[in-house]
């Protein structure tokens, strides 16, 4: 009876000792976490995050830290786009971060700046090409709506201008459908709209000056000189 109980007590105290063992481990862990983490902000890099985050990233209790380390990893290649302060260099950091979020406000933050330079190089250069590219990019949710404004504006009023430049039905026709706007086309198609003083084209009044507009009840739009 004696050596039954004596195996008994044996398996206990093995099982209690592996029991030990393994919580000793998860303390020493937890325990070496935070000078880790301590040490990776000293050096501030990205490879001593990253080597922070390799040797904690099997354990849970580390779950706090480690997302610590990937947030300063990613302030780390925000502020090396900032330095750059190019289109290139903040459109890299939202390819590589776009479906993290953790990086939502750096995200953010590079749009605006992306934003910024390319509304200068449309206000300095004038080029239809920028005035494009910028409302194809930001008119879904534009960080600044007043930029956004004013840059279609210049686009319709180089775009109307060229028409009347080339002064061709072609030309005119095509500003027409591109300015129209959608409500005022799904008239013309209906063939309800029968007076084109209704028109709004949403381009400057001058600019419009010496055309008139057409509309045919085979639903062509045309527009006639004067």
């Amino acid at each position: 009876m004696k050596e039954v109980i004596s195996k008994k007590e044996m398996g206990v105290s093995r099982h209690s000792s592996i029991i030990l063992g393994l919580l000793f481990l998860v303390i020493q862990g937890c325990a070496g976490v935070g000078p880790d983490l301590e040490k990776a902000k000293e050096q501030n890099t990205e490879q001593a995050y990253l080597a922070f985050i390799e040797k904690y990233q099997d354990q849970s209790a580390a779950s706090e830290q480690i997302k610590e380390a990937r947030k300063a990893i990613i302030l780390i290649k925000f502020t090396e786009a900032q330095k750059k302060n190019t289109l290139k260099g903040y459109d890299s950091f939202v390819d590589l971060y776009n479906k993290d979020p953790l990086a939502e406000q750096q995200l953010l933050q590079a749009n605006q700046l992306s934003e910024t330079l390319i509304f200068e190089q449309c206000r300095i250069n004038k080029d239809p090409k920028d005035f494009r590219k910028y409302v194809a990019r930001f008119t879904e949710n534009p960080p600044v709506p007043e930029n956004l404004v004013t840059v279609k504006n210049w686009l319709r009023f180089h775009d109307i201008n060229q028409a009347k430049k080339q002064d061709s039905l072609i030309t005119y026709s095509t500003f027409i459908s591109n300015y129209l706007n959608m409500k005022m086309r799904k008239m013309i198609s209906s063939g309800s709209v029968k007076e084109y003083g209704n028109f709004n084209l949403q381009v400057p009044e001058k600019a419009l000056r010496g055309l008139h507009i057409r509309i045919l009840f085979s639903n062509i739009v045309m527009i006639v000189k004067p």
